[in-house]
């Protein structure tokens, strides 16, 4: 069975973290959702509004599944509510896949709940988060609007203290950000004339890698390989 469990406040957290970089609307209904998926024993949500990119993680306590399960904002919340119930009183969750079906359950000792997958192609952000170049360097002009999911996120989940990392590639580059080894955004770029899109073509359905992107990059979330 694919199925994983973690602690409900793990997915509490996770959940928490991503829903405010999904977008609202409608008429892109893959950017109205998050994208779980497992990697390297990591529970990993993702969501996006074309503009900006959140991507958070927990710890499984064990399990695992094949391939990555959107989810609609209802859903989403739903799950998140019962996530937020059961860490209330520190119960465990399992979180399973019926491939079948392809809907995705939650279990605690309190409720189960179910989703339908969202038939819909949600953009390919993995090589948007990569690793940044060692000495990158540019400049960016970054709205305070874009700027408060990541605040916000911080201020909730984070010590007060604790550095934002902000890796700026050449101008009509995108903006990575980091928080701890925990998530990881982007923020598309902004420096860019009328006549240009506000975010890079693989965002599309079908157009392909972009010209920029290096596909064979680790995943800058899946843990290093240990020594042979």
């Amino acid at each position: 069975m694919n199925a994983v469990t973690l602690p409900a406040s793990a997915v509490r957290d996770v959940l928490k973290a991503a829903v405010p970089f999904a977008g609202k609307e409608t008429t892109l209904p893959m950017l109205c959702a998050v994208q779980l998926d497992t990697i390297d024993g990591y529970l990993v949500a993702t969501a996006t509004n074309r503009y900006v990119v959140g991507r958070s993680r927990a710890k499984l306590t064990e399990g695992e599944w094949a391939g990555p399960f959107l989810m609609t904002m209802a859903d989403t919340k739903r799950f998140l509510a019962a996530a937020k119930d059961a860490a209330a009183v520190m119960l465990p969750c399992t979180l399973s896949v019926d491939e079948g079906a392809r809907t995705l359950s939650l279990h605690t000792e309190q409720a189960t709940l179910n989703a339908a997958e969202l038939d819909e192609e949600f953009p390919k952000v993995p090589h948007l988060l990569r690793t940044p170049p060692t000495g990158s360097t540019g400049h960016s002009a970054i709205t305070p609007e874009v700027l408060k999911p990541f605040m916000g996120l911080a201020r909730d989940r984070y010590e007060k203290n604790m550095p934002i990392e902000f890796h700026f590639s050449p101008p009509n580059k995108i903006v990575l950000i980091n928080f701890s080894d925990h998530f990881q955004g982007a923020l598309m770029p902004y420096g860019m004339t009328e006549e240009r899109e506000p975010f890079p073509r693989p965002w599309e359905r079908g157009s392909g890698p972009h010209p920029d992107s290096a596909p064979d990059a680790p995943d800058p979330l899946a843990t290093p390989a240990q020594g042979r």
